[in-house]
């Protein structure tokens, strides 16, 4: 018996071999999740459009005098997360996990934040984006980027993304070391200085406060933290450098590191042969190891401080 899963595949690989009907399936299947989330953004933001024009996604809202102008940011909406969710790149990223039907995988992306902030960039016409050297730091590293430069504080991008708090402050950090290593850290736009050691970002409303005045050049505190980066990555064993290596430093793709850590014969898991090592354990293999540098960082940061208060 053919299950909903092979059925979603199968839709799917013929309506990205060009296959019509298919594609006309797809879009039945996905327009009850657009047309939701269509309605629910032109509710947020049409703001004073429902007094000057006439709505021609939802004929509840259409506007009383027949003369006014077409308002067309519903069908604009409703055009953009048609392609964000069909086109054939995300589509090919449906793997139907655990008996998670095609519909239930539009559905997390469409509710996600994510989606809600990249419909916002169309919208608005927002041009900010992180660079390319952020996102592959992290699934959510761009994300936290575009939220650290609006100002935005580590405990409510912890409650936005659904993170925990110390799990963003991890990311933030490498954020924030890559962009020092890259003379960037003026792209976070930010009115003070943040160190590596403290990255929670508290909005002080003492006028009598003192602000570091930042400075972009390599002042003595970016090289100290760079050198604190150096030192703890020569305490990572020769593969866990290697991965970092390749896929933090060298971009490479998750498929291409594990054919390298065949051929170098590399092991990740002590009881598993490379060749039997997935992206997945890879992935939870890399994030463990950025775990173990930031707290390397920290502890040999520790450790200064505690030898400059017994030198005194």
């Amino acid at each position: 018996m053919e299950t909903t899963e092979n059925k979603d595949k199968e839709l799917i690989n013929a309506s990205i071999n060009g296959d019509a009907k298919a594609k006309k399936q797809l879009v039945n299947l996905v327009d009850p999740i657009i047309n939701m989330q269509t309605k629910k953004y032109c509710r947020r933001f049409c703001k004073e459009n429902r007094s000057i024009s006439s709505c021609t996604i939802f004929p509840e809202w259409k506007h009383a005098d027949r003369s006014t102008p077409l308002c067309e940011w519903g069908n604009g909406s409703y055009g953009w997360m048609l392609e964000y969710l069909t086109k054939p790149e995300r589509l090919a990223k449906y793997e139907g996990r655990d008996g998670a039907q095609l519909i239930d995988y539009w559905y997390v992306i469409a509710t996600s934040y994510p989606f809600y902030d990249h419909w916002k960039n169309w919208r608005f016409n927002r041009r900010i984006r992180a660079p390319k050297y952020i996102i592959p730091l992290d699934p959510h590293a761009s994300h936290i980027f575009l939220l650290l430069c609006s100002q935005v504080e580590i405990i409510d991008i912890a409650q936005r993304l659904n993170l925990n708090e110390t799990e963003v402050k991890e990311i933030t950090q490498r954020i924030m070391a890559e962009l020092l290593t890259r003379k960037k850290l003026y792209l976070l736009d930010s009115p003070k200085y943040v160190s590596l050691s403290d990255l929670t970002i508290n909005d002080d409303e003492d006028n009598n406060a003192e602000y570091d005045v930042p400075d972009w050049d390599d002042s003595p505190e970016h090289l100290e933290e760079i050198e604190l980066i150096k030192e703890a990555w020569k305490k990572l064993n020769p593969i866990q450098q290697f991965v970092l290596q390749a896929m933090d430093v060298d971009y490479m793709s998750a498929n291409e590191v594990l054919d390298a850590l065949v051929i170098a014969d590399y092991r990740i898991l002590p009881n598993k042969e490379p060749k039997d090592v997935n992206r997945q354990q890879l992935y939870y293999y890399r994030k463990k190891t950025l775990i173990q540098l930031s707290n390397l960082v920290q502890q040999i940061m520790s450790n200064k401080l505690q030898l400059g208060v017994s030198d005194e």
